[in-house]
This record gives C-alpha cells, structure tokens and sequence, in this order.
C-alpha cells in the first residue's frame, strides 16, 4: 500500500478563536502562515479564514500547526472541499 497523498486540491473554511491577550507580533505570524487567508476579524478576536493546500494531508498539518501556536484558543473547521486532478488536459473535477 502506497502512503503517499494523491494530489487534490484542498481548501479549509474556518473560524478561529484567539486568546484575548494575542499580541500584534503574534498575529502578525500568523497571518503570514502558507496557504491563509484571512476574510473578516471581529472585536472578540474570531477570524474567519479559507486553508489552501495540495494535499488533505497538508492542510491538516497546516490546520494542527495553528491550533498549536500560543494566540490561538481553537479553530473550528467549517467548511472541507477536494478536487482531484484529472490531468492537463481535464485539470481538477470534484472528488
């Protein structure tokens, strides 16, 4: 059995929660984390977010690295899509 990820195209949408003392600096490196985008911010510190990557996998790494950092009390997933290359010719279809 092969435990390599088949390429798809993943994208996350989520809310998460930080704690109220998140620092700006601590923001700041979120923000910049690969494949975030941040939509909307409110007063009690919820961000709502879309996850990019290529593989489930990886935006499950990305989706744990988040929860682990400091600023972060929880981020609840929302919204799970994948698309699964065809190839060059058809490109990606709904899996």
């Amino acid at each position: 059995m092969n435990n390599e990820q088949e390429p798809v195209g993943c994208i996350v949408g989520a809310v998460i929660q930080l704690r109220p003392n998140c620092t700006k600096k601590q923001y700041e490196r979120l923000v910049r984390k690969k494949g975030l985008e941040i939509h909307a911010r409110d007063d009690q510190q919820r961000l709502v977010v879309t996850l990019e990557a290529d593989t489930d996998g990886e935006v499950i790494e990305i989706i744990e690295k988040i929860q682990n950092m400091n600023s972060v009390l929880n981020i609840y997933t929302v919204y799970h899509h994948l698309d699964e290359f065809q190839n060059e010719t058809e490109g990606w279809t709904w899996r």
